[in-house]
């Protein structure tokens, strides 16, 4: 949930493979996310109805609800 954590993640979130990324946008859902992941993540949703997709909407929506 700091900062720090939070920049390496964005910086190397399209790298990781799907299922990494599900397991850290599930790790995400407890914590207040800043803005750079938050456009990151953004940034990654694809056209697809994924999970993933699910849960970046999820955690945009509860970080703009902060």
């Amino acid at each position: 949930a700091d900062s720090l954590s939070q920049r390496f993640f964005a910086t190397n979130f399209s790298e990781i493979n799907y299922f990494a990324q599900v397991a850290l946008l599930k790790k995400l859902s407890d914590a207040a996310i800043n803005e750079h992941l938050i456009n990151t993540l953004k940034e990654n949703m694809d056209d697809r109805n994924s999970y993933k997709n699910d849960l970046i909407r999820q955690l945009i929506k509860e970080g703009n609800d902060q």
